[in-house]
């Protein structure tokens, strides 16, 4: 399931991405770079949005993922592009997409996704 290799240019645009995910405002911080090539089409982290008509529902806040506000940001070009997640924390842990994440970056046509597990970056083919 793994790729070997991550290339160079995987791993600076896996660091594009941490860095955006310290503009996170929520408590888990992620962000999202997505490239084709060498150029970047877009990039975001997860952040929390609050509406007045939530309350009426017991909850105040919502948050979109990192993976789909950067899709959004996108458009078009999405296609044929390389994903890169990381996660903003001391202790990394696994980056990896939720499975709906997982599954908008399919149906947008992303190819391949770069993110951190407990030990390395990987990569993997969509």
């Amino acid at each position: 399931m793994y790729e070997r290799r991550v290339l160079q240019r995987d791993r600076r645009f896996w660091g594009i991405a941490y860095e955006v995910a310290k503009e996170s405002t929520c408590r888990y911080q992620f962000g999202a770079v997505l490239a084709k090539g060498k150029t970047i089409r877009a990039a975001g982290c997860n952040q929390i949005k609050t509406h007045p008509l939530l309350q009426r529902y017991g909850n105040y806040c919502i948050s979109i993922h990192a993976e789909a506000r950067t899709l959004l940001r996108a458009q078009k070009g999405t296609q044929g592009a390389t994903l890169y997640v990381a996660r903003s924390h001391l202790v990394q842990k696994s980056s990896f997409p939720c499975p709906i994440c997982l599954d908008l970056a399919r149906k947008a046509g992303v190819v391949a996704i770069v993110f951190r597990d407990n030990t390395s970056i990987r990569k993997i083919k969509l």
